[in-house]
C-alpha cells in the first residue's frame, strides 16, 4: 500500500485468492464497490447536490410519462 501511495492520493487496497484456473469477475465487482464510495467521499458535497438535481428532474419527468 505505501508503494502505490508514491502514485496516488486514494489507495484502494485489495487481495484476491482465486482456486479457479480462468479469471474472476469478483475481483473487478469488489474493485468497484470500493470505487464508489471512495470516489463519493473524494467529491463531497458538491457531487450529492449534482445527484438529488438529477434526482428530481427524474421524478419530474416520470410525471409527464
Amino acid at each position: 500500500m505505501l508503494e502505490a501511495q508514491r502514485y496516488s492520493n486514494v489507495v484502494l487496497s485489495c487481495h484476491v485468492a482465486s482456486f479457479a484456473l480462468g479469471p474472476s469477475h469478483t475481483t473487478i465487482l469488489s474493485t468497484v464497490r470500493l470505487l464508489a464510495p471512495t470516489y463519493a467521499a473524494h467529491t463531497g458535497r458538491s457531487a450529492q447536490q449534482r445527484a438529488e438535481i438529477i434526482s428530481a428532474i427524474h421524478e419530474e419527468l416520470a410525471d409527464f410519462g
